[in-house]
């Protein structure tokens, strides 16, 4: 049974196994038929569509109850819905008619907020699938959850310890604390605050993670290492900087998921070199020429931009390669 309040003509009621509605009408108390179906502009007393709520006893016997103003422990029922009789701007509210709850609140925030004054309206929707917290006193400052993802746009929570004397406000703040131990010789273990990954069923670019105005305190780069037990090696879109450790030379591809503006680093640390390729339907240029090949000798620095463009108007997609100056000129 659904309490609809008082009887309104413009509403919609509905009368059937699953649901009755019941409503207020001339001081009396009416419910809809089991037979009634969806229908609107009947009023109560029309029987073809509702019954008398009838006396108390007997409305308990058939299992149905209707306390309009009645406690429940800490509750009471208030134009249909449950609501709790929390006090200091508090407010909890069981609405089933609109298929939500409704939580309100005094303060905006725990420990880290910056603003616990704002006050916050809470809202688990089944109707839209989402749990929303909105500002009581900014209501376009909101965060939702929601299958297809998570939406914040009120930058009030502190990222840093207030220890530290300096204030990071974000809407987002991803603190990550944990244990994890490191493989002996790679660096594929690791612990993060925040961890991004796509992949992308179009053919637009994926992106694990997209920023506008990045800072980035500290960079660190995934790294390919070659050694003298390395053959050919094809590198794949998660490499960043490769460092040569081979006294021989090691012919390396480059990616060819065709991602412009993708950057790889080169550093021949020991002896040997690097023999950079670009894979096929590809080209490498260190000039306005195509090259087959570009060196990568001991102690020298290589980096590689892809990009598409075209060339005589052919749409050409290339890899383009120089290598660092050395700081002291030779």
């Amino acid at each position: 049974m659904v309490y609809r309040g008082d009887y309104s003509s413009s509403k919609t009621y509905y009368g059937n196994k699953n649901r009755l509605d019941a409503v207020k009408y001339n001081n009396q108390y009416y419910i809809a038929r089991i037979d009634a179906d969806t229908f609107s502009n009947v009023v109560p007393t029309n029987t073809s569509k509702w019954n008398p709520f009838g006396a108390q006893f007997e409305s308990i016997a058939t299992n149905l109850l209707l306390a309009e103003g009645a406690s429940i422990g800490d509750w009471f029922i208030q134009g249909g819905k449950i609501v709790s009789t929390l006090g200091s701007g508090n407010k909890i509210t069981l609405d089933a008619s609109m298929a939500r709850i409704l939580i309100e609140s005094s303060r905006s925030g725990g420990d880290y907020s910056e603003a616990t004054t704002q006050g916050s309206k809470i809202t688990i929707d089944a109707n839209n699938g989402t749990v929303e917290a909105r500002s009581k006193s900014n209501t376009s400052r909101v965060a939702y959850m929601s299958p297809t993802g998570i939406f914040c746009n009120n930058a009030e929570t502190q990222a840093v310890a207030l220890s530290t004397g300096i204030t990071r406000k974000a809407a987002i703040v991803g603190i990550g604390y944990g244990n994890v131990s490191s493989n002996v010789w790679d660096n594929e273990n690791m612990l993060a605050g925040i961890y991004g990954y796509a992949s992308n069923s179009g053919n637009a670019p994926e992106y694990g993670g997209y920023f506008q105005k990045l800072m980035a305190a500290g960079l660190f780069l995934s790294t390919k290492i070659i050694d003298d037990n390395d053959g050919t090696t094809y590198l794949s879109e998660t490499t960043s900087l490769v460092i040569g450790y081979s006294s021989s030379d090691k012919s390396v591809y480059l990616p060819n998921d065709g991602v412009i503006g993708r950057i790889i680093f080169f550093k021949q640390w020991w002896t040997g070199s690097m023999t950079i390729r670009a894979r096929s339907g590809q080209k490498l240029y260190d000039d306005n020429t195509p090259n087959n090949y570009h060196k990568v000798l001991c102690g020298r620095m290589a980096i590689a931009i892809f990009t598409v463009g075209y060339i005589n108007g052919v749409k050409t997609s290339a890899w383009l390669i120089n290598q660092l100056p050395d700081l002291i000129q030779e």
